[in-house]
């Protein structure tokens, strides 16, 4: 006997509508986590990273740099996820772009691995603090690491320009650039620069391996802490994207090759970032005229 028509599309139908919030479903369900890394970060050398993301996670991993901060304000809705330092992240806030501190990395208590600017002089010269520095500054040669480096020269900038009063270019007898962090370092010891700004990290490790430096190197001001390299994520993305991310990145931190490329002393874990620490640099950006300013050096300039 054949079965009539409208019993076989009323079992299609009915099928139909079992299988179709099924398939709906698998279709909504995010199968990609796309990942923007700024620029200290290569993506040649984040390769590693993903490849641990790739193999632990239940999405696929796609990653690449972004170019500029100006191109992820055009891009906004790109990435899931972004892999930026304290500029990055204070340029993202203040021009309002949906990302929001996830993760940063900690020790085993969870506090938030952080770093210092200092300004630095030969203990041997006239200049013993910063009051004199604001009161001889027409007077004094300053010298930064480079353009870009936030510890080396954006966050002492925006210090000293508020220490003076005035930009630094003509409040100082001259500002200039080294070579990097060490060079400063090098320099302040041989006494052929007069002020200088570098990571307070760096003289740590300077003096670690040249005691004698400390007969010679005065630290005159320190920074208030600032976060290494941030994970912000997308607000406006699938949260089931980022499902499990916390536990793979923690993990992949006991994988050598991995934990080498991220590695900071004392770095323990990955927890959810404090936002305080990044205040200091979004209060300053806040201004129109410096967030123009400072983005200029951070984009055009590289160590």
């Amino acid at each position: 006997m054949r079965r009539p028509q409208s019993s076989i599309r009323s079992i299609c139908v009915a099928l139909l509508i079992l299988i179709y919030p099924a398939v709906s479903l698998a279709q909504q369900a995010p199968d990609t986590l796309t990942i923007g890394l700024d620029k200290f970060m290569p993506a040649d050398k984040f390769k590693p990273i993903a490849d641990f993301l790739n193999d632990q996670l239940a999405v696929y991993v796609e990653y690449e740099n972004f170019n500029s901060l100006l191109e992820l304000s055009g891009n906004q809705s790109k990435y899931d996820l972004i892999y930026t330092n304290a500029f990055g992240y204070a340029y993202a806030q203040v021009t309002e772009l949906p990302f929001q501190s996830y993760l940063v990395r900690a020790d085993k208590a969870g506090t938030t691995l952080t770093y210092k600017s200092c300004l630095i002089a030969n203990k041997n010269s006239n200049i013993k603090s910063t009051k004199f520095i604001a009161d001889k500054s027409s007077t004094i040669d300053v010298s930064f690491t480079y353009p870009s480096s936030t510890s080396g020269h954006i966050i002492p900038r925006i210090y000293l320009t508020q220490l003076i009063g005035q930009s630094l270019e003509s409040g100082f007898k001259s500002v200039n650039f080294e070579t990097g962090h060490k060079d400063v370092i090098q320099k302040i010891n041989e006494g052929s620069i007069a002020l200088g700004a570098c990571s307070c990290q760096w003289i740590r490790e300077e003096i670690k391996a040249n005691p004698k430096l400390k007969n010679t190197i005065n630290v005159l001001w320190e920074s208030i802490p600032i976060p290494h390299a941030v994970w912000a994520a997308n607000q406006t993305s699938d949260p089931a994207v980022l499902e499990g991310l916390d536990k793979v990145l923690n993990d992949m931190l006991k994988v050598k090759e991995i934990r080498n490329i991220v590695d900071l002393p004392n770095l323990s874990q990955y927890s959810p970032a404090a936002v305080d620490g990044f205040n200091y640099l979004i209060n300053q950006l806040k201004k129109d005229d410096e967030l123009e300013f400072y983005l200029y050096y951070y984009e055009s300039f590289s160590e």
